[in-house]
């Protein structure tokens, strides 16, 4: 019997080994994130757990960037809050935790608000989030029920662009902002 040869572990095995190891031993903080490659897809921390989601396909990314045009085009107009600025995620950081950090699909923040953690990375708190959109992949539970229920804990306007229905549907948890027009935003999805 011959033992079959072992692959050397790429520089992606050595990282997910890394914080394999951490999250055995302690929860994970924000600092234990950077500096993975990308090829491992988003991070995102709740309670010092790790989230990792693979990279989206290309009806999510399409729908991401239709919905992020539609917000500027919004954030144009005289009745939409200013300074304004919406982006294809952000970093958006529990303030005084080390151990939850969540990036929306889209989100529309103050950009006067953003903070460098750690000399790391930059993103904002929930309070400088005026719009959360979440396009759901492939663990919708995890758009419809955890990322909800932590937006709506931090009273940040969330909206789920449901894929798992059919059509489509567009469901916001909080009230939906005045500036961020619904039907305009379903236009954008082509709903």
């Amino acid at each position: 019997m011959s033992a079959e040869p072992v692959e050397p572990l790429d520089e992606l095995d050595m990282q997910l080994a890394r914080l394999m190891h951490l999250a055995r031993r302690r929860p994970l903080t924000i600092d234990d994130l950077w500096g993975l490659p990308p090829e491992l897809g988003r991070t995102e921390l709740l309670n010092g757990s790790l989230i990792l989601t693979p990279l989206p396909d290309v009806q999510h990314q399409d729908l991401v960037a239709r919905l992020t045009l539609a917000l500027r085009q919004l954030l144009d107009e005289p009745h939409a809050p200013s300074p304004a600025l919406a982006l294809p995620g952000c970093n958006v950081f529990k303030p005084d935790s080390d151990g939850e950090l969540f990036g929306p699909d889209v989100v529309v923040i103050d950009p006067t608000k953003v903070v460098r953690i750690h000399g790391k990375g930059d993103g904002v708190y929930p309070d400088d989030v005026l719009l959360a959109i979440e396009v759901t992949s492939s663990n919708a539970k995890m758009d419809l029920e955890t990322k909800r229920q932590w937006f709506e804990a931090h009273g940040v306007p969330y909206v789920v662009l449901d894929r798992t229905q059919s059509p489509m549907t567009f469901t916001p948890f909080r009230s939906w902002p005045r500036w961020a027009r619904p039907d305009v935003l379903r236009a954008a999805a082509d709903l």
